[in-house]
């Protein structure tokens, strides 16, 4: 396997990114179905490129790969541009959830927590999809549970230490120590 297509499915997803920005610029809402399409293919590829990376023998992680998050922020930072590009919520709520975003992710500097600011926007996308575009969010839905599906043992691992991680600095904040390092 070579050690390069990892990480030429990660940069791709930079790409998938800006081209997801650049429809709801020019398009708004006439792009769904072509930016679903390119968040469809973003999210095989975050898949595929952790798979292979995993997979090549004594490989020591680029660059690229070890900003391989970073690239999932931006990704999903670029479906809430779309949504407020194409005026699916206000712009107003974007930038107030980004600045809340930036600023507990500062601080906590944890990436369970930044994570779950990745997933609000993950399913608000979702969401709007559903209640906007039924037949598109229903295809949606059978093409998230199939990736579930495939990713089923390491989902459900990575999902109780994520879980775990979450908890410990819930029950620290609420004892009132502070997590923060």
């Amino acid at each position: 396997m070579m050690n390069w297509i990892p990480d030429l499915l990660t940069a791709s997803r930079l790409l998938l990114a800006a081209l997801i920005v650049a429809l709801g610029v020019a398009r708004g809402r006439d792009a769904v179905a072509m930016a679903l399409i390119l968040a469809m293919v973003a999210w095989i590829s975050d898949n595929l490129d952790g798979f292979m990376a995993r997979r090549i023998p004594n490989r020591q992680p680029s660059w690229l790969g070890r900003h391989e998050f970073a690239v999932d922020v931006v990704f999903t930072w670029a479906t809430l541009a779309f949504i407020l590009l194409a005026g699916f919520l206000p712009w107003w709520l974007g930038i107030a959830y980004t600045l809340l975003a930036l600023i507990v992710a500062a601080l906590v500097q944890r990436k369970p927590i930044t994570i779950i600011f990745l997933r609000v926007i993950d399913v608000t996308a979702v969401l709007l999809v559903l209640w906007f575009y039924r037949e598109l969010g229903l295809l949606l839905i059978a093409f998230l549970l199939t990736l579930a599906a495939v990713q089923w043992p390491r989902l459900s691992r990575d999902s109780v230490t994520w879980a775990r991680t979450v908890w410990g600095l819930v029950r620290d904040f609420l004892r009132g120590r502070n997590s923060v390092p």
